[in-house]
């Protein structure tokens, strides 16, 4: 530790500790810089500054950076807490951190405090889904992924949402061996004790062929001969259904295309 100081005093009751060195935290979070500090008996603590060890010198007070307005919350306090608060974390707000505070005495002789060396470096994480692939064929396989630019500490638990509904807690991997129409929609992950900063979400499109399909009757009821009667066919199917073809039991060719089919001045031979 060096000191810069402005009359004499005693080196060895200053100092600066940080529990932690190194912290991780999601971006978009809030993280607490915890942080002590002490000084000699009978000075009193005037100015605390934390600067971001950007440019490897102590002129980037992050209180005065227009970057961190609104951002950043001094939690400490002029006795011996030199906690800070930053709120919304941004990757940007990756890097190292230091403390430096200035003390006085009565009779004004003053010092301002700073470590030569080490800090607390913050690393900002942002969580991103891998889908591989995005787009398959009903029955394939599927590997979703919950990855970080940097690994967090202590092992997290991963929790899965689809459509922005919780699915499952899970490992960082997902495989899901034989999809169906069901398992489309968008996923997202997220950091159990985080769970309301999610991760963007991709979209998994699942392709089948027609099913459910079934015709509907207009008017339903009795038909009156010499009416008018339309028929609708629906279907659900991934892509959609661009071509209907209509037949009837009895006959082997072709009756219409189209999903609507009329038919007007309806006769008995039209019945089936």
């Amino acid at each position: 530790m060096t000191r810069d100081c402005r009359c004499g005093g005693v080196l060895g009751q200053y100092s600066v500790t940080y529990t932690k060195t190194s912290l991780f935290a999601l971006k978009g979070s809030s993280v607490d810089l915890p942080c002590s500090y002490t000084y000699p008996s009978g000075y009193t603590v005037g100015t605390t500054v934390w600067h971001n060890w950007k440019y490897r010198q102590y002129n980037y007070e992050i209180q005065h950076r227009s970057e961190y307005s609104g951002r950043v919350e001094y939690r400490g306090n002029k006795i011996n807490d030199c906690t800070l608060r930053i709120r919304n974390l941004r990757e940007s707000d990756s890097g190292e951190y230091r403390f430096r505070y200035e003390t006085f005495s009565h009779d004004t002789w003053s010092y301002i405090w700073r470590p030569a060396s080490g800090g607390v470096t913050l690393s900002v994480i942002d969580l991103k889904v891998w889908l591989t692939p995005t787009m398959v064929t009903e029955g394939s396989q599927v590997n979703l992924t919950c990855r970080t630019i940097s690994p967090l500490s202590d092992n997290p638990t991963y929790i899965w949402y689809k459509n922005k509904q919780y699915l499952q807690y899970n490992s960082s991997s997902w495989y899901i061996s034989s999809v169906n129409c069901e398992d489309a929609g968008s996923y997202s992950c997220a950091v159990k004790g985080h769970e309301d900063l999610h991760s963007p979400e991709v979209t998994l499109t699942v392709r089948y062929k027609p099913k459910n399909i079934s015709v509907a009757v207009s008017p339903s009821g009795e038909i009156v001969e010499g009416s008018s009667v339309t028929l609708t066919c629906s279907s659900d199917a991934n892509p959609a259904v661009q071509k209907y073809t209509w037949f009837k039991k009895t006959v082997a060719s072709t009756k219409a295309y189209g999903q609507i089919y009329s038919i007007t001045n309806i006769s008995s031979e039209d019945s089936e």
